[in-house]
């Protein structure tokens, strides 16, 4: 199917942002421009796993309603002679009017800034059987280091003369050129199955034949901030530990396991490893956890491997540990399984008693069990009255993990869940947190928002809702105080965009008393999970207090004496106000 937007031109931008999207190039539309081309489609939403291509033709070579056409045979001075362009699109939505483009596909294509586009959309398009690539370069060979399903994944479309970029590990690796390809169609989806052959001079190899298949490991997005804890806390913190490395510091000879801490909360836990490293008069190294993360699992092994070794007297820092080392079935991929696996080979070796390692986690729950037994100690970084509540949004985090739901492994199966409370606050920071573990993009609706503009519109503020939802797939979209919702007409709206969800759109809806919802939104494949956010010693009291309100609704509904919806609604009312 092709789609030609007969809307005027638009405009480029170039994001700084090379690789998105755990490492795929893609496009973004404006959000006006998708869903026009999803009512061209016959309304609805976008299908599931959607690669189209985007054929962007310049506004000024076309001529179409602008005042300055290109000239007939001296190049566009606004494209400078391309004309075309054809990029991927994966459904992805713009944050403002413009087709958004990654800065390094962007150079490939030779598509600048400002530049003014006609927009033509190519779906549903064949697959590509064969394709032979070369290097820009000749230094830059593909053969030991790639198989197709990476430049799959990375480039999604092919088509002959195409050029692009190719990363390997969050690294630029070089740029390659398309030379042939079957079937010799205009364009087509470079798929896992797609054999791909390389050119070397007069030489042609098939790519990546006996390697293993990359791991593709989304990247966390969107951490925490940390936030500043009190000097006191601090030097606490930091006499603790140095009273720690320094009493097995006089153990004379190598002993067993390693001196390490993990040291997990909201606060600077790199502030305090470097106070540690100038307590101990050593040497202070900081390094990332995600470093560690990688596409192949030969290179997270070395990777590992070289963060441990080679070091004299010094103190390193592992921020993000919980990233790369989560428990299996708790935001884990295989690739963290292997570096998992690893890090607790390297924690078991005989080390120098002068080596002492500190690794900075945001909970403690959400760090692989086998490596927390291996670490000698685990503290809290904050105030000691500030623990509890932050250990309970972890094993809150904890409950919401599931495990994978494909053998791919490149996404993990989240639940549609309920999250219900008093602390609106509470939940929005688990619904972020959540988020930022699952490297979900996250969507935010106030619920009455919502309400008032299905009051205006209809039912196309819910369609429009989910269908933001999905152009920021994967997503999560967090329904904040949809108590004021009641038994609004929209629910019916929100029970049919439920039961045909995207499987990379995941909800979550925060609520007061989840027995106080329309029983429709309750149902199996709907908002079946409940998890109450605050500590799990109120939970009873807290589940008592909304049967007890449901019962009296249900009283109140049933006498005469009493206007049914009135009552209802001021009763719910009585209770968000509070």
């Amino acid at each position: 199917m092709s789609w030609e937007d007969t809307a005027a031109g638009h405009s480029v931008s170039v994001l700084d942002a090379a690789v998105t999207d755990g490492g795929a190039f893609h496009a973004r539309l404006p959000f006006e421009v998708v869903r026009r081309y999803v009512d061209a489609r016959g309304g609805g939403r976008l299908p599931d796993q959607l690669l189209a291509a985007l054929e962007l033709r310049c506004a000024y070579c076309v001529g179409v309603g602008l005042a300055a056409p290109a000239p007939a045979v001296a190049p566009c001075a606004f494209c400078r002679g391309a004309r075309v362009w054809r990029l991927p699109w994966r459904g992805h939505a713009s944050s403002d009017a413009t087709i958004q483009v990654p800065n390094d596909l962007a150079k490939c294509t030779s598509l600048r800034e400002n530049t003014l586009v006609r927009l033509h959309i190519w779906d549903r398009l064949p697959m590509a059987e064969k394709v032979v690539i070369k290097a820009v370069l000749e230094s830059n060979n593909l053969l030991p280091e790639f198989k197709s399903a990476h430049l799959a994944h990375q480039v999604g479309i092919v088509y002959l003369n195409m050029k692009f970029p190719v990363w390997r590990n969050k690294e630029k690796f070089g740029e390659f050129i398309v030379i042939g390809a079957l079937p010799m169609e205009i364009i087509a989806i470079f798929s896992k199955g797609t054999k791909v052959h390389v050119r070397q001079g007069a030489k042609e190899t098939e790519m990546g034949v006996q390697l293993h298949q990359p791991i593709f490991h989304p990247i966390v997005q969107n951490p925490p901030e940390s936030e500043v804890v009190g000097l006191a806390s601090m030097s606490h913190l930091v006499d603790h530990i140095a009273k720690k490395f320094t009493s097995s510091w006089n153990i004379e000879g190598p002993m067993r396991g390693k001196s390490s801490v993990v040291l997990y909360g909201p606060y600077q836990k790199e502030a305090i490893a470097r106070g540690v490293a100038s307590a101990l008069n050593i040497r202070f190294e900081s390094t990332s956890a995600l470093q560690l993360i990688t596409d192949y699992p030969d290179d997270s092994v070395a990777a590992v491997n070289k963060m441990f070794a080679g070091r004299g007297p010094s103190v390193l820092f592992i921020d993000r540990f919980d990233d790369a080392a989560p428990e299996a079935g708790r935001g884990y991929s295989r690739i963290t399984d292997v570096i998992a696996a690893q890090l607790k080979l390297t924690f078991d070796k005989p080390t120098e008693n002068s080596n002492f390692i500190i690794a900075g986690a945001r909970w403690r729950s959400l760090v692989e069990p086998g490596i927390n037994s291996r670490i000698r100690d685990i503290l809290f970084s904050g105030p000691e009255e500030e623990q509890e509540g932050w250990d309970s949004a972890g094993n809150i985090l904890r409950r919401l993990m599931t495990p994978p739901y494909d053998a791919d492994n490149t996404r993990w199966s989240t639940p549609n869940v309920v999250l219900y409370g008093w602390n609106s606050s509470q939940m929005w920071n688990v619904a972020s947190s959540f988020a930022a573990c699952r490297s979900l993009n996250l969507v935010r609706v106030e619920a009455s928002q919502l309400r008032m503009l299905y009051n205006r519109v209809g039912a196309v503020a819910v369609s429009d809702m989910f269908l933001r939802a999905t152009c920021e797939r994967p997503a999560l979209l967090f329904i904040d105080r949809f108590d004021t919702v009641g038994d609004h007409p929209l629910i019916d709206e929100l029970c049919l965009e439920l039961d045909n969800l995207d499987r990379q759109v995941h909800v979550c809806i925060a609520v007061r008393w989840w027995q106080l919802m329309n029983p429709q939104l309750l149902q199996p494949g709907k908002l079946d999970k409940h998890v109450f956010c605050h500590s799990p010693a109120l939970k009873l009291s807290w589940d008592a207090v909304g049967e007890h309100l449901i019962q009296v609704i249900i009283f109140t509904l049933t006498q005469p004496a009493f206007p049914s919806i009135p009552m209802y609604m001021m009763i719910i009312g009585t209770w968000v106000g509070r």
